[in-house]
């Protein structure tokens, strides 16, 4: 789970966002790693109420539809995109090509 830290009548507590968002001492927190950002890949099945994107260059290789797919739809009500516009055509035209091997086992 996610979730931010606020300051709530002088006292620091952890807010997790959900349908109810749950807020609670940071002293229950046992096992924390702070981030100001994190990988589509690490987001993946993550809701935020906004999401900003960061591409790379047109001609990265991690560009594909599907990461395109995961990262737009984590966003709740807006979604924000940093990039040139070369890179979201390139990514939308871009389709992950499986190498796995695994029709050739099932032919066999």
């Amino acid at each position: 789970d996610t979730g931010v830290t606020v300051v709530r009548d002088g006292l620091l507590r952890a807010v997790i966002a959900g349908t109810e968002p749950l807020e609670f001492a940071t002293s229950r927190l046992s096992d924390v790693d702070t981030m100001h950002a994190m990988t589509i890949h690490k987001s993946q099945g993550s809701q935020a109420e906004e999401v900003t994107v960061l591409l790379p260059p047109e001609d990265s290789r991690l560009l594909s539809r599907e990461l395109w797919y995961t990262g737009v739809t984590g966003a709740k009500t807006r979604i924000r995109v940093i990039g040139p516009d070369a890179s979201v055509r390139a990514a939308v035209e871009r389709r992950v090509v499986r190498a796995s091997g695994l029709a050739q086992r099932l032919r066999v």
